[in-house]
């Protein structure tokens, strides 16, 4: 995806017409597939700072954001407008390079109007441009300092409309250190007009790429579920301590294939455990995959094809066999029967667990004992023991909240488990 920024516009700014006037690049450096770093290495001769060093993050400078100075006329520049836009922010400032940076930086910390200290990424441009129109005067001009201009495009779609052109006079003379007031205290205002929109606009981002890797179900679950799910990935993954774009595409891709719950699903028992080992927001993500490629290859077959044959055991079993087992091992033998590989992994105290879940899920919803248990096991084994909640599965929720009788949702349950195996199996033939 090329970020969109109209040239036109950057050069009818004011700032840019001003040859006593520099031009900087603030370039995030972290992209999944190392644009920015090959752009520095294929035009390396520009004054640049690694705004991470000499911070808590220093480890990471080298693909942390970058803030680069560049001539008009410059190949990276070039670059930069015409496919590089949605890496980076453009600046402009009478003053040096180093000026520059060590106001910058500062601001890669925030404290927020609840009085959390986070770290800002104001050098994503989904952030940035949310961020800068949502602050008042004062805010904007503590934040600009001896920046003059700045200009930057939102990385969702490519829309004239989509890019941010700001214009900041500034008395050089008048601007120091100590005119600064930090740390950067976000207001409640600023923080609810920049921080909600922003978030729904990385979730666009993550919806899109659910739609392009998981066609089948994307279309089952609906845009608006889909974008439910994306959001609540960024959840989950803020809690983990991920914060780059292509490390929630990761995390979002793995919770597709266990469900949003698996942190507290017997059958996930241990990569939930290697997860929450792990020393940093990395290792976590880095246990997430290895524990997620262990269970497809344990549990679907080298070609899916225990997967396949448990599909078809599902799609053979009549509805009134989901009324026939009363007691716990019962229900986990029956399960165990439908997909043996995946009864294996989890291992035989985790399929009880499961089922004694279901139970109370069923008391819940006031549903028949047997059925109701029978099948909200099912669908917990094969799903996720949040499927009744996750966003993945809307049609679950959905029935159990219409308002029918008890025996009534059982059977719907049933149906649309029969219609999930389906397209299942058709997406593996596919």
């Amino acid at each position: 995806m090329k970020g969109f920024l109209n040239p036109d516009k950057l050069f009818s700014m004011t700032p840019w017409k001003r040859k006593d006037v520099n031009v900087f690049l603030l370039l995030e450096c972290a992209d999944e597939h190392g644009h920015v770093l090959q752009a520095l290495g294929k035009w390396p001769r520009h004054e640049m700072i690694p705004l991470f060093v000499g911070t808590k993050d220093e480890e990471n400078a080298d693909i942390g954001p970058h803030l680069v100075k560049v001539d008009r006329d410059s190949q990276l520049l070039q670059w930069f407008l015409e496919e590089g836009a949605e890496h980076g922010i453009i600046f402009f400032s009478e003053a040096s390079i180093e000026v520059l940076g060590a106001h910058l930086q500062p601001f890669l910390e925030c404290i927020l109007p609840d009085g959390r200290r986070k770290m800002f990424r104001f050098y994503d441009p989904v952030t940035f441009y949310y961020f800068i129109p949502n602050l008042t005067p004062e805010e904007l001009s503590l934040f600009m300092g001896p920046a003059c201009g700045v200009a930057c495009t939102r990385p969702v779609c490519a829309e004239e409309a989509d890019s941010l052109f700001v214009e900041h006079p500034i008395a050089l003379e008048l601007y120091g250190p100590s005119k600064q007031r930090l740390p950067w205290f976000v207001s409640e205002a600023s923080f609810d007009g920049f921080v909600i929109p922003a978030e729904y606009s990385l979730a666009l981002v993550l919806t899109g790429f659910f739609y392009d890797t998981q066609r089948s179900t994307a279309r089952l679950m609906g845009r608006k579920y889909v974008t439910r799910f994306a959001r609540k990935i960024i959840e989950q993954s803020r809690a983990f301590g991920l914060s780059r774009q292509s490390d929630l595409m990761s995390h979002l891709a793995l919770i597709a294939k266990i469900g949003t719950g698996y942190q507290h699903d017997p059958q996930f028992r241990r990569i939930a455990e290697a997860v929450q080992e792990a020393q940093t927001p990395e290792n976590s993500l880095q246990a997430l995959s290895t524990g997620v490629n262990e269970f497809r290859a344990g549990v679907r077959g080298g070609s899916d094809e225990w997967y396949h044959a448990a599909l078809q055991r599902v799609l053979r079993t009549s509805y009134e066999a989901w009324h026939r087992p009363n007691f716990t091992t019962e229900v986990a033998a029956m399960l165990a029967a439908l997909y043996p590989e995946r009864a294996a992994y989890a291992g035989e105290q985790a399929v009880i667990d499961l089922v004694k879940m279901a139970r109370k899920e069923a008391e819940a919803w006031a549903l028949p004992p047997r059925p109701g248990i029978c099948l909200l096991a099912g669908l917990m084994f094969f799903l996720g023991v949040d499927c009744v909640t996750d966003p993945l599965y809307p049609w679950i929720a959905q029935n159990l909240h219409n308002d029918m009788s008890p025996a009534r949702k059982i059977r719907e349950l049933f149906e649309l488990g029969q219609r999930l195996a389906k397209i299942e199996l058709r997406s593996l033939v596919a």
